[in-house]
């Protein structure tokens, strides 16, 4: 495993994955914008990756102030290129462009769970451009060509990385080569029996050399994980509470080729294996509840866009109608509402909605913030405090979020709407004075 910043010179792991294939072809695909200020060609972005499917085929894609470049290559034509950066110039179909030469460049080793592609490999980032002066207001119009409303938009979709955040993004002005490691890297991780399955894919995944090699902690303990990989595989005991685990895909010269870290807390990637580890009891309780449809405990809802200001109207409104359920559950039996399931009682996830919310991918930090930000809205809504919990499992890959509201020993109320909600069936019910239970009811802010 390697992070390293250098000089332009190609790092010996790329030109070792580069080289390892002569034949492998590759897309370089880039998007060039007219620099407002300079009226020269800038490159906003380029990403280099192995051509999938068909050969990628030369062409360009013209526009008013902005190009849209495929070019094939092959291996030797990436190092080629990688090569010739140091010179300041680039001749992308005939529309060289030139800048300043970079005076250091960065690589980094990558896990299947990255920022910047589906696999594991090595990711080599030169930044071309120290910086671009795009409009905002260039909408990418021409005859057969596809419209897109910036610059940014165009970037997002034609660079096709993992993620891309517009006109934010981290890699504008970027060339970023991405390199999958097809010789050893993690195929699967998953539990069986309350043991952590691993299977390796690549060309030395039957090699006697590979082996997994790793730690978990549990508080301050340490449990050192070690296994040979007989036909790519292994089992490995894993502590049942384990708070933190690293695992390392190695040869018998301490090479690596693949890693998985998490932390309960915080995961690289979309999913987390020990958080994952207990999640079958929960998934069985979703599906029993999806199964039996909205009643007297159970409720639906396909997200909640957590309002993070108070000019929010059409968010606000969600906001309340949850309120509304929590106080209605608090008010009678207690109950749970299950956001990413839909009313026709499909479960369709979080996930994305999350991601979004959060501004970052959707993993265990990002759910654990968009979850305090749930118990927050109703721990300031709902008086007397509501005894609630939130927990997040997955069904198919697809993220459930659930809110379990517990009965009220006292009437429980909202801020600002002082009616008293009950659940009745699967509505929640204003109920006339008259008719409320026989609690001590306080007013909200007494």
């Amino acid at each position: 495993m390697f992070t390293s910043n250098h000089n332009t010179a190609v790092p010996a792991p790329l030109e070792q994955l580069l080289k390892q294939d002569s034949g492998a072809t590759f897309c370089l695909k880039a998007v060039l914008v007219k620099d407002v200020m300079t009226q020269n060609w800038a490159l906003l972005g380029a990403v280099v990756r192995p051509a999938a499917g068909a050969a990628a085929e030369r062409s360009v894609r013209r526009y008013p102030r902005a190009l849209l470049a495929s070019l094939p290559m092959t291996a030797q034509e990436v190092l080629d290129l990688l090569s010739s950066i140091p010179q300041g110039l680039i001749d992308l179909l005939e529309e060289p462009f030139t800048f300043v030469p970079p005076q250091s460049s960065s690589s980094i080793q990558v896990s299947i769970e990255n920022y910047w592609m589906e696999e594991a490999g090595v990711v080599h980032d030169i930044r071309v451009h120290q910086q671009i002066n795009v409009s905002h207001q260039d909408r990418f119009v021409a005859v057969d060509q596809p419209y897109y409303p910036d610059a940014f938009e165009a970037a997002r979709h034609w660079l096709g990385l993992r993620e891309h955040h517009g006109s934010s993004d981290a890699n504008l002005g970027h060339l970023v080569v991405l390199v999958p490691e097809t010789r050893a890297y993690f195929k699967e991780l998953c539990w069986k029996d309350d043991k952590l399955e691993v299977a390796v894919g690549g060309s030395l995944s039957a090699s006697n050399a590979m082996r997994v090699s790793g730690a978990c902690w549990t508080g301050k303990s340490i449990s050192h994980l070690a296994s040979p990989l007989p036909d790519g595989r292994a089992v490995l005991e894993i502590p049942e509470r384990a708070e933190r685990l690293e695992l390392l895909l190695v040869d018998e010269e301490g090479v690596v080729y693949d890693f998985h870290k998490e932390e309960v807390g915080y995961s690289s990637g979309n999913r987390s294996l020990l958080a994952g580890r207990s999640s079958g009891d929960s998934d069985s309780a979703v599906l029993k509840d999806v199964h039996a449809g909205e009643g007297l405990r159970t409720e639906f809802k396909e997200f909640l866009d957590i309002p993070k200001s108070a000019n929010a109207p059409g968010a606000k409104d969600k906001l309340q109608q949850v309120l509304k359920t929590v106080a209605a559950f608090a008010n009678t039996e207690g109950g749970t509402i299950y956001f990413g399931v839909s009313d026709d009682c499909q479960i369709v996830g979080t996930a994305d909605h999350v991601a979004k919310w959060a501004g970052a991918k959707a993993d265990l930090a990002a759910i654990e913030r968009y979850m305090g930000a749930l118990r927050a809205k109703v721990h300031d809504a709902a008086y007397p405090a509501v005894n609630i919990e939130t927990r997040a499992t997955y069904h198919n890959d697809l993220l459930v979020i659930a809110l379990e509201v517990k009965t009220s020993g006292a009437t429980v109320s909202l801020q600002h709407d002082q009616r008293i909600f009950e659940r009745r069936g699967s509505s929640n019910i204003a109920v006339a004075p008259s008719d409320w239970k026989a609690k001590e009811l306080p007013m909200f802010g007494q």
